[in-house]
C-alpha cells in the first residue's frame, strides 16, 4: 500500500519531517502545501454560500410584490410591539411606550 494519500496535502507533511528536528518545523510557519490546501478549502465553502446568498437575494427582489411586502410589514408590526402606539397619545406617552416595547425585544433576544 501506497502511505502517502495524494488527495489530501496534510499526509506528505507529516512524512516529510524530520525526526531529529523536533519541534523546529513548527517555529518555521505555514508551508507552502498547507497554504494551498487553506486556500482551496477556502474556495470550497466560499462559492456555494455565495451562489446561496445571491440567488435568495434575487428571489426576494422578484418574488415579492407590494401585497406581500405590506401583509411582512403588517405581521413583523404586531410581533414585536407589546403595546400599541398611535398619534393620539402624547410624545412621553410615546416614547415611554416605545422603550418598554424596545426593553421587551432586548430581554426576549437575552434570553435566548
Amino acid at each position: 500500500e501506497d502511505c502517502h494519500d495524494r488527495s489530501n496535502p496534510r499526509s506528505d507533511l507529516n512524512s516529510n519531517r524530520n525526526p531529529e528536528s523536533g519541534d523546529n518545523d513548527r517555529e518555521s510557519g505555514m508551508s507552502l502545501e498547507e497554504l494551498i490546501y487553506g486556500a482551496s478549502s477556502f474556495h470550497a465553502i466560499v462559492k456555494p454560500v455565495s451562489i446561496t446568498m445571491i440567488l435568495a437575494a434575487l428571489a426576494v427582489i422578484y418574488i415579492n410584490t407590494e401585497e406581500t411586502k405590506q401583509q411582512g410589514e403588517a405581521a413583523l408590526d404586531k410581533s414585536y410591539q407589546v403595546f400599541t402606539i398611535s398619534d393620539d397619545q402624547t410624545a412621553a406617552t410615546s416614547l415611554g411606550l416605545s422603550l418598554v416595547n424596545s426593553l421587551i425585544i432586548v430581554s426576549v433576544i437575552g434570553g435566548m
